[in-house]
């Protein structure tokens, strides 16, 4: 809704449901610190926190959760090293559970779909390394 139109309120956007206002800015709130660099908060609180949510968007994304695929896709795109690493080792298990169950299922085809574009958003933000010598 916020994408849509930007100068919309909350009042607006959650019809005054103050629970529902208040879950979307906690997720803003996750998400800045998944990807921040630097925080005023220490480290292993950074990570218990978001760890924490991480791990609820995980659970709500195998239900098909369009919004917490939205949230892991912001993650993955741009979220810490811990955070990374949870949603590939995540997408590959969710794949081979996939691939186990039935690859002829088209559900399980959109799932793999989905687990692909996830996991495509984290290898791009990894860090071009090159073993000594391989640059010439």
């Amino acid at each position: 809704m916020f994408a849509n139109n930007p100068d919309i309120t909350f009042e607006e956007a959650f019809g005054g449901d103050v629970a529902q206002q208040k879950l979307y800015q906690s997720i803003l709130v996750y998400m800045a610190l998944g990807k921040a660099r630097k925080t005023h908060f220490a480290g292993i609180y950074v990570q218990s926190v978001v760890g924490n949510n991480l791990h609820s968007l995980l659970r709500h994304w195998s239900a098909d959760d369009r919004d917490a695929r939205f949230v892991l896709s912001n993650y993955a795109a741009g979220g810490l090293p811990f955070v990374q690493q949870a949603i590939a080792e995540t997408m590959l298990g969710l794949m081979e559970g996939l691939v186990a169950c039935s690859i002829r299922n088209i559900a399980n085809l959109t799932d793999m779909g989905d687990c692909i574009d996830t996991l495509e958003l984290v290898f791009r933000r990894l860090p071009l390394t090159f073993p000594a010598g391989a640059r010439e």
